[in-house]
């Protein structure tokens, strides 16, 4: 008999996705899927509706047309049940400590105090927090707010994962540290992952797949694939000749993403790459029309 392989599961199914607030398009016939497992990335100009892109994938937002389903499921509320979105601020209460923080995704959902600050307890250990468990947000710098701010999302139990930005408002240093430590902590997960970044390198580190959005209105112009199955870490890999030839193809997309005529001018359909030999290389949010 012959093999059968197994068929990734779609998380995601975008089809012919639109937004618009009033007269403006924010989102234009957008397609996507996202596996199960995968890690996508989502890099655009200001304004492309990559956040838009987010708040309706986590039911957060609602499409003016097309279809959008997560694991099978396209009502805004069983949406928002399956997804975890970590911000760019941390948005730790600081009258809290770090383990009451981390603990509120299950006190929210009627967990008693103490059995949810005892689960907290090996998590804040495990991402090296244990010893700020009982100490306020300040006390932390920003990396571990962050690394807090990661183990409060991943304790709501779902099973995807929305990142927003989540180190935009970090130094470098500890930008570039967190982007190790979160692709070693998603690759030890079963989860799947979508990141909205500006940052083209951190889009690459982080996923197995960058997908490219043109300036508004919104529309998917190019997919490269990412390095998330590398082993190197992040100083080592930006150093790599694939690397570096990927990025700089995905800042010239974007270049011409700035283009107003794009897409006009070449013929070129939404998500084609030209055929340039180097294609095959590849919480919460408001409904108020928020559109990085």
């Amino acid at each position: 008999m012959p093999e059968t392989t197994h068929q990734p599961y779609q998380v995601i199914i975008a089809d012919g996705l639109t937004k618009k607030y009033g007269d403006r398009t924010i989102l234009e016939s957008l397609d996507l899927t996202v596996s199960e497992g995968e890690h996508i990335a989502l890099v655009g100009p200001s304004g492309c509706g990559k956040s838009t892109l987010l708040s309706i994938i986590a039911g957060l937002n609602s499409q003016t047309e097309g279809l959008i389903r997560v694991f099978g499921e396209s009502d805004e509320q069983q949406r928002l049940s399956y997804c975890a979105w970590m911000p760019q601020k941390d948005l730790l209460f600081p009258w809290m400590s770090v383990a009451e923080n981390t603990a509120l995704s299950l006190t929210n959902r009627h967990t008693s105090r103490g059995k949810a600050l005892k689960k907290v307890l090996p998590y804040l250990e495990r991402f090296g927090l244990g010893e700020y468990a009982d100490k306020p947000p300040y006390a932390m710098s920003g990396g571990m707010r962050q690394r807090a701010s990661f183990v409060r999302t991943i304790l709501t139990g779902k099973d995807l994962l929305l990142f927003d930005e989540p180190f935009g408002a970090l130094d470098s240093i500890t930008r570039m540290d967190l982007q190790n430590w979160l692709k070693g902590t998603l690759a030890s997960m079963n989860k799947t992952s979508v990141l909205v970044t500006h940052d083209v390198e951190e889009a690459l580190i982080l996923s197995n797949r960058v997908v490219v959005m043109s300036r508004n209105p919104g529309r998917i112009i190019h997919e490269i694939p990412g390095f998330f199955s590398s082993d190197l870490d992040r100083s080592e890999l930006a150093a790599q000749e694939d690397f570096v030839r990927s990025r700089e193809l995905i800042i010239g997309y974007l270049r011409d993403a700035q283009d107003p005529q794009y897409g006009k001018q070449t013929g070129e359909a939404p998500g084609t790459a030209p055929d340039d030999g180097e294609s095959d290389m590849a919480g919460a949010a408001s409904k108020n029309g928020k559109e990085d």
